[in-house]
């Protein structure tokens, strides 16, 4: 299921022209369908891996405390790192359609069929038509909240921040995740402030994937600009808006002039 459901959402985020925050939207959906649907450990008290959290946080038929961390979890480390590294690596078909429109429509069928098998054979634990009907509420709700926020529609002036502070950022942000989930979960009978921290973090990895779009060595962000006749930078999709950045974020960067219709990248050093 990571596979293709990695390689499913990489291919609407270049279909979509979708940013990376946007990316981490659809890993959490992806989450809600893995584990709400196909394995349905949100709702099985008795999940192999459960542990306390078939008791802790239960109410209503939910596992509350483990659906919202797993769900962050499969959006951050299932679909969203994989993404992020393998287009850092290699650059020359980041913004390549790895797959053909059969290809990604056969991907999603195998898809479904997996998530329809593992469901039935998995464990033969069912939950009730509710609990279905709310994992795809909440998964189109983020669909379509994906579709309404493009990257390129924002317009915000770039500030620099260097690869290792970012990627300092996120290790913190690791470490408190998985001090929330298996730490306070033990040392905190409430199971509201768990999720309330748990809900924060998911709000700051979207604040720092949305940052990840907007970092000036960001290829995304390098990606939507190029340079017009007087030199400074224009917005490809938005030429009435003139970004001003500091010079010391383009030192050594380099400008990837992106045609999405013929997909073609040119490498422009910067000065």
């Amino acid at each position: 299921m990571y596979g293709l459901g990695s390689l499913i959402i990489r291919e609407l985020r270049l279909r979509l022209h979708i940013g990376y925050s946007e990316t981490l939207l659809l890993g959490f959906a992806y989450g809600i369908v893995e584990e709400g649907a196909a394995v349905k450990s949100f709702f099985d008290p008795h999940w192999k891996d459960i542990g306390m959290f078939g008791v802790y946080g239960r109410w209503l038929g939910v596992n509350w405390v483990w659906s919202l961390y797993l769900t962050i979890f499969h959006g951050v480390w299932s679909i969203l790192a994989p993404i992020v590294i393998v287009e850092a690596i290699y650059l020359k078909v980041a913004y390549k359609q790895w797959i053909g429109k059969r290809g990604l429509i056969s991907s999603a069928l195998l898809f479904s069929i997996n998530i329809m098998v593992i469901n039935l054979l998995l464990t033969k634990y069912q939950p009730s038509f509710t609990h279905y009907l709310a994992c795809f509420v909440i998964i189109f709700t983020l669909v379509y909240i994906v579709k309404k926020l493009r990257i390129h529609d924002i317009n915000v002036v770039k500030t620099y921040t260097s690869p290792q502070r970012y990627g300092l950022y996120w290790t913190l942000w690791g470490l408190a995740f998985f001090t929330a989930f298996y730490l306070l979960s033990v040392l905190i009978p409430l199971p509201h402030i768990p999720i309330i921290i748990g809900s924060s973090l998911g709000y700051v990895s979207l604040f720092l994937t949305k940052s990840l779009d907007r970092l000036c060595w960001s290829r995304l962000y390098r990606t939507s600009f190029t340079r017009s006749n007087n030199g400074s930078l224009i917005h490809r999709r938005d030429s009435n808006y003139t970004i001003k950045c500091r010079k010391r974020c383009y030192r050594n960067c380099y400008s990837y002039d992106v045609n999405y219709e013929d997909i073609v990248i040119n490498i422009l050093p910067m000065r």
